[in-house]
């Protein structure tokens, strides 16, 4: 960490932030934060700031307390750019809570919807899966993440 703290401190642009939980194949809940932004000689940079396990529950309170002390720890805060973060639900509450507290301990105002890309990666995944797997039209009609799907169904069967 010693010497990722300088490097951070002299980015020419916002720190952006990815990050996720997964469970490792011992059923352990691991966290995982990378940090993107351009260095002082111009170049994109990813460092990873964290992989580690998470006790307790795996809702968005408990993890945007993990973030958090994360960001602290590198004292990026004031330079803090986007999140690159799945479709979790529990990911609105992280960016919510994190908002909150940026705002209530150092006066920062982020806003958690603004501030939020969604994985594009996860997105490309679902509708493949969603292609691939899924061949019961009432199953595409209760599924949420597939309205846009639906939509484009009914225009061309209209």
């Amino acid at each position: 960490m010693s010497t990722v703290i300088p490097v951070l401190r002299k980015a020419r642009t916002k720190i952006h932030i990815s990050c996720d939980l997964w469970t490792s194949p011992n059923s352990k809940a691991v966290l995982g934060v990378t940090a993107q932004f351009i260095n002082e000689g111009g170049t994109l940079q990813s460092l990873v700031l964290a992989v580690q396990e998470v006790v307790g529950d795996h809702k968005g309170e408990s993890m945007a307390k993990y973030v958090l002390k994360i960001l602290k720890e590198y004292d990026i805060l004031r330079n803090l750019g986007y999140f690159v973060i799945d479709n979790a639900p529990d990911n609105d509450t992280i960016m919510t809570v994190l908002s909150n507290a940026l705002r209530r301990e150092f006066s920062l105002k982020y806003d958690p919807i603004h501030h939020r890309i969604r994985c594009q990666g996860h997105v490309i995944n679902l509708a493949v899966k969603s292609f691939l797997f899924v061949t019961n039209r009432e199953v595409i009609n209760e599924d949420q993440e597939t309205s846009v799907y639906n939509t484009t169904v009914k225009e061309i069967e209209g």
